[in-house]
């Protein structure tokens, strides 16, 4: 159809008559009206697709831009461009749209009797680390390292030792690999 409109366009610059002009011009508008059409309808098909990577790549398609934090002035008029001032004043506004409330006017919502955990509690089974890497979706992306999470999941019997003394010295020392903080 663009082809057929550049086809037309060029008739009209060839013989500058009024009605190779109307043909155009008509033509033209009956494309937009087809090409809004066809992105509204390819916009449903992404706002109901059933997975969620299909919907991320478009809004990433059609941002135009980096993400950048908005500006915004200070109680004095002033352009603030501090990342942590910005964060603070986004907080005393949302802040001020909450009221408080005093503990005693509160029910419990819960009526069984609260029990203490202890983080020492805490441990990585390593037949509960399979299960998760056995339900990895091959679909998402790999971590930085190219590990796919096809592989992960092929390999979940292997790898789920390693992975158990990691999370484990990672939960003891109260540290992350610097790498886990990457994503792709």
């Amino acid at each position: 159809m663009v082809c057929k409109k550049r086809a037309l366009w060029k008739r009209f610059k060839n013989s500058r008559s009024d009605t190779d002009y109307a043909a155009h011009r008509a033509y033209s508008n009956h494309l937009s009206v087809e090409i809004k059409a066809a992105k509204r309808t390819y916009e449903l098909r992404v706002a109901n697709s059933k997975d969620p990577k299909i919907l991320y790549k478009y809004i990433s398609n059609r941002l135009t831009g980096p993400v950048r934090n908005p500006q915004l002035r200070n109680e004095n008029g002033v352009i603030v461009t501090d990342d942590e001032i910005i964060a603070n004043l986004f907080a005393e506004t949302f802040a001020q749209s909450y009221t408080r409330e005093t503990v005693t006017n509160t029910t419990p919502l819960l009526s069984t009797p609260k029990v203490n955990f202890a983080l020492s509690d805490i441990a990585f089974p390593e037949e509960l680390i399979k299960i998760k890497l056995s339900k990895l979706k091959s679909t998402t992306s790999p971590r930085p390292d190219g590990i796919t999470p096809t592989v992960l999941n092929k390999c979940a019997e292997t790898v789920c030792i390693p992975l158990k003394i990691l999370m484990t010295q990672s939960f003891q020392n109260s540290q992350l690999p610097e790498d886990r903080s990457l994503a792709i």
